[in-house]
């Protein structure tokens, strides 16, 4: 493994991370955060007989409107377009 140079991190984000992830040290803390960023931006491939993988994906896929559950159907189709 090769040593980065320090950097500076917002404390705020260091200690929502070590909340998030439940690391006790910072460097745990950011490379956890860094793995996660990394396995969410893999594409999925899912393949017939693959049902495990997507029960495991189960309320972990983000669609963009999640931050507001309220909003009406009719509301979202007009702004896809």
């Amino acid at each position: 493994m090769r040593k980065l140079a320090s950097i500076k991190i917002d404390a705020d984000l260091i200690e929502a991370i070590m909340k998030i992830t439940g690391k006790e040290t910072k460097r745990a803390a950011v490379e956890e955060a860094l793995k996660i960023v990394i396995e969410q931006s893999k594409p999925i491939q899912v393949k017939v007989g693959n049902w495990e993988r997507l029960r495991q994906l189960r309320g972990k896929l983000r669609w963009g409107w999640e931050d507001d559950p309220h909003r009406e159907l009719d509301e979202m189709r007009t702004n896809k377009r």
